[in-house]
């Protein structure tokens, strides 16, 4: 079964597994809330079935970021959309971090709430460095452009903002302009990032972070207050 018509949706892959996961995205109404799994060898989708607990707010979102985390799961950050029973008029801006367990078994499909980001935050760009830490560049709040790097590591709840820029980035645009709809590709040393808009144009350069800049703690502050 294909999905239906989308786009502002994501579609990750753990690196060397079967299976990449399309999630969310929006059509021509609504954003929507629902995942499947693709198959790199059949090349065939199947609907994975979300398992929503009471206690768990879980939004249909558009322009958020996922990635498979640990293998087996999917964690889902950010993003604008709405909660079941909102109308299309209510559509806001999230900062939910949601993981979905993708293993097979008695909690296959179950959603689970792991953090938050320090804004509501869409149409930012996001890495998932060593399956430790999830690094946030840029985004819009509903009020600002941000051109700020985040760094969460997942397993501590903790956030912390770089303060510290590798001495070949300190000129670059997208630390001076605060931009959305950025693209990624973390590498095995280095996250690239390239393009994305700003308040008032388009851009088409690259900025290229060491993972080692982005693991040491010494570059990065713990944030106490929300952005």
């Amino acid at each position: 079964m294909a999905p239906a018509p989308r786009n502002s949706h994501t579609f990750s892959q753990y690196p060397g597994q079967r299976y990449a996961y399309l999630f969310g995205g929006a059509d021509e109404n609504q954003p929507r809330k629902d995942c499947f799994r693709f198959d790199l060898e059949t090349l065939k989708f199947s609907n994975l079935a979300l398992r929503v607990p009471d206690k768990v707010k879980f939004p249909a979102v558009e322009m958020h970021t996922a990635h498979v985390y640990q293998g087996d799961k999917l964690l889902i950050a950010g993003g604008r959309g709405m909660y079941a029973g909102q109308s299309v008029e209510e559509i806001a801006f999230h900062n939910g971090i949601f993981t979905v367990d993708l293993q097979e078994g008695d909690t296959y499909g179950q959603v689970s709430q792991i953090g938050t980001l320090p804004s509501d935050l869409a149409a930012h760009q996001s890495a998932l460095v060593d399956d430790k830490y999830l690094i946030v560049y840029g985004g819009f709040n509903g009020l600002r452009f941000f051109d700020s790097i985040l760094r969460y590591e997942i397993a501590e709840k903790k956030w912390t903002l770089m303060l510290k820029q590798p001495s070949h980035c300190k000129d670059s645009r997208f630390f001076r302009f605060g931009r959305i709809s950025s693209s990624s590709l973390c590498l095995p040393d280095v996250l690239v990032l390239f393009g994305g808009s700003s308040f008032d144009q388009d851009n088409n350069d690259f900025l290229v972070l060491p993972l080692s800049h982005l693991r040491d703690d010494a570059n990065f502050s713990e944030i106490n207050e929300i952005m």
